[in-house]
């Protein structure tokens, strides 16, 4: 498992906010390495096209009792069969799409780093 060094970030941030829900999120990051498969699949929406091949999981602290306000966005390298790479791009709060516009940036990083196409403008648009 990689964790992007801008997504230790919100580890840090969600640590200093919250304990708990920064236990949940590490809980969930470890959980990822025996099943990468464990979030849901993400789907293309307007501005964050980019993320169509990323999975999500809805997290909150254990003993909040509404809808979880956090989402952990990774993606798994590659994307089909047995996964070598899951790379957590953020961790963060789902209030105005906040965990989604952090790991956008981020996962068009990781590609051009990885030499990988599809981080274009129009990239995964419908």
């Amino acid at each position: 498992m990689v964790v992007l060094p801008s997504a230790r970030s919100d580890f840090v941030e969600l640590a200093e906010s919250d304990r708990a829900v920064a236990l949940a999120a590490l809980a969930l990051a470890k959980e990822l390495r025996e099943n990468p498969w464990f979030g849901d699949e993400m789907r293309s929406r307007l501005g964050l096209a980019e993320l169509h091949e990323c999975r999500r999981i809805r997290f909150d602290r254990s003993d909040w009792k509404d809808k979880p306000r956090y989402r952990l966005i990774y993606r798994n390298e590659p994307s089909d069969g047995a996964p070598e790479i899951v790379a957590v791009l953020a961790a963060a709060e789902r209030e105005n799409l906040g965990a989604y516009r952090r790991a956008k940036p981020r996962l068009i990083e990781r590609l051009r780093a990885l030499g990988e196409q599809g981080w274009g403008p129009s990239a995964g648009e419908c």
